[in-house]
């Protein structure tokens, strides 16, 4: 009778132990298919944020740029993420050469939309509105960044950049600048 007993015990046993491995089967299953879903999805997200680096990229002046006017020129560009917040521009028309960095709210893709902004916007008041001094561009900018994005002064939103700009002219060798919570250092 207990032999009876324990067969019917360990039969049990094994009848839920194999019950239980066919749920932990199926689990592992949705687990996997859950992981390849995800990874799947990681993977287009990061390529579309590896293309809008491109973009970027495209938006910002090359080093080659930069040193063109600068012979000791250099830039120093470490992104936190991906794409990035912070961006450098520069412009040059006739004998002026127009350089600005900035630091945009946000970190990854949200910044890099800001630095876009950023970068569009000083192309409009240099280009297309020729202002050539670094106080009104920035003015410009200011104005022209809380219209794009919708805000008043009474809004809570503190979207921005903190900017820093300044105006190479050439032809009288004088340097004119401005910014926006970033100062100016001067290193010789």
């Amino acid at each position: 009778i207990s032999l009876i007993i324990f067969l019917v015990f360990v039969y049990n046993r094994l009848r839920i132990t194999k019950k239980q491995k066919s749920v932990i089967e199926a689990q592992k299953q949705l687990v996997d298919q859950q992981r390849g879903a995800l990874e799947e999805k990681k993977n287009e997200i990061t390529d579309s944020i590896e293309y809008a680096l491109r973009i970027q990229k495209a938006v910002i002046p090359t080093e080659e740029q930069i040193t063109s006017n600068f012979k000791d020129a250099f830039v120093f560009f470490k992104p936190k993420d991906i794409v990035s917040g912070d961006f450098y521009w520069q412009q040059k028309i006739g004998d002026l050469i127009f350089i600005s960095v900035a630091d945009c709210t946000g970190h990854g893709v949200p910044g890099a939309f800001m630095s876009m902004i950023g970068t569009s916007l000083l192309d409009k008041a240099v280009l297309e509105l020729g202002i050539k001094s670094p106080e009104k561009i920035l003015n410009q900018l200011n104005k022209d960044l809380y219209e794009r994005l919708h805000v008043n002064e009474e809004s809570e939103v503190k979207d921005g950049m903190d900017l820093f700009i300044c105006v190479f002219d050439l032809k009288n060798m004088t340097l004119l600048s401005a910014g926006a919570y970033n100062p100016m250092y001067i290193i010789r």
